[in-house]
């Protein structure tokens, strides 16, 4: 459990706030490629994370997951998790958000941060394939 959270908190968070902070709080109205390209890395490690099992340490999830899914969700706002390019971590986050508890645990704030990325970002705001 300790390397997933480390994983989360070491890689995929700084990766989410070098995109929104500048968003949020500097006004930027794009989004850097090079930003992005170290998400999709982020990504990908976590796909290959997710070839042993459905969730990150097995059958069932952990407070990783949880932790993970809300830096992917979030994340996924700006840069959607592709069922091509990244076909476990898909399944897996379309797995997490299918728990009973996801959308009150979860989903409420990410409506939030969605909305708030979108008003900030104004006429440039879109979701960017990956």
């Amino acid at each position: 459990i300790d390397e997933k959270l480390h994983f989360n908190s070491n890689v995929l968070l700084p990766r989410l706030d070098s995109l929104l902070y500048p968003i949020i709080l500097l006004g930027v109205k794009e989004i850097p490629k090079e930003k992005l390209y170290a998400l999709k890395e982020g990504y990908q490690i976590l796909d290959t994370f997710l070839e042993k099992g459905c969730f990150l340490l097995g059958e069932t999830p952990t407070i990783a997951d949880f932790c993970c899914v809300a830096s992917i969700s979030t994340a996924s706002i700006m840069l959607p998790v592709s069922s091509e390019i990244y076909p476990k971590l898909f399944k897996w986050y379309q797995k997490c958000k299918s728990l009973p508890y996801y959308d009150k645990a979860n989903g409420v704030g990410l409506n939030k941060a969605d909305a708030l990325i979108e008003n900030k970002l104004g006429s440039a705001y879109c979701k960017i394939i990956s």
